[in-house]
């Protein structure tokens, strides 16, 4: 594996293991422990901050890694603390959909046997939304990768040579083009 790859392959990693998981415990804790009152205005702020285009949090990493990576060479680091940054808004948001979709009847059977709010969101609410929860993480931190390699490609020089990745950035491109048009019609 070359050291732009594995530099990719540990940032996504680190932002999946850090980002993801301050995202899915925020998103627990607004479903099932946060003040009703205080959900409304902390959900509108990771909507806020998930709708930064993804250009600024580029920008972001590059004026922090790119010097770093010029002394030191490729260190993922600075990487994972941007993307996990990038992926905590969005995956949040997902992640309290998917919690928020758990039927009551899960709830009121785990209270009902005994156990306590904690127990019953860690035992019976997070299994209960566990697909959801981990197809949220995967759209999220592959959004996160994609950032990263063209990050990496910039600041390496490395760019992809071949027809693959060209017709795999067509393939996104024209992917976007189309849901945009089919949005406003």
């Amino acid at each position: 594996m070359t050291e732009p790859a594995a530099a990719l392959l540990l940032a996504t990693l680190g932002a999946a293991l850090v980002g993801g998981g301050a995202a899915i415990a925020a998103a627990l804790w607004l479903s099932e422990f946060a003040p009703r009152p205080a959900v409304a205005p902390l959900r509108r702020v990771c909507e806020i901050a998930a709708a930064v285009p993804s250009i600024v949090w580029g920008q972001l990493a590059l004026s922090a890694a790119a010097p770093r990576m010029a002394r030191e060479g490729i260190a993922p680091l600075p990487l994972v603390a941007v993307l996990s940054v990038m992926v905590a808004p969005a995956l949040t948001l997902l992640a309290l959909d998917a919690l928020r979709r758990t039927p009551d009847d899960v709830r009121e059977a785990s209270l009902a046997l005994g156990a306590s709010r904690w127990q019953t969101a860690w035992r019976a609410v997070l299994p209960a939304a566990r697909d959801a929860l981990l197809a949220s993480l995967v759209r999220t931190v592959g959004r996160a990768c994609a950032e990263a390699a063209v990050l990496l490609w910039l600041t390496t020089g490395l760019a992809p040579h071949g027809a693959v990745p060209v017709a795999i950035a067509t393939a996104l491109v024209a992917g976007r083009i189309e849901r945009g048009r089919g949005a406003r019609a």
